[in-house]
């Protein structure tokens, strides 16, 4: 396998959403793209992303479980700006998903979209 040809490979993540209504999706997708387009893209129930990923609507506001959500980057201001305004109390794993890039550290997260 060339350098080239190993550059077109990408790493697929699948993870698994709880819907507002209780209802279980596992997904798959290709690293690279933010997870609010995953879950668009895979017709998850609760995540619109109005703004479009630009980070200042708040309708892609997930709870991400497990240890995955340890090991994402910091909150950045902005988001943490939205989400205060978004909820009354923020909980331990609360992001916007259009904050959040598919990588591999997502492998096998549990992601519930908040209410």
């Amino acid at each position: 396998m060339t350098s080239t040809s190993k550059q077109l490979i990408q790493e697929k993540v699948t993870l698994t959403f709880y819907e507002q209504t209780g209802i279980r999706k596992i997904v798959s997708g290709m690293a690279g793209i933010s997870l609010m387009e995953l879950a668009k893209a895979n017709d998850i129930a609760g995540i619109d992303g109005d703004c479009g990923g630009a980070c200042s609507c708040g309708t892609c506001c997930v709870i991400i479980e497990n240890s995955a959500a340890m090991n994402l980057e910091q909150v950045s201001d902005a988001e943490l700006g939205i989400l205060e305004f978004v909820s009354d109390d923020i909980v331990e794993g609360q992001r916007l998903a259009c904050q959040i890039d598919v990588t591999n550290i997502l492998e096998g997260a549990v992601i519930k979209v908040a209410t």
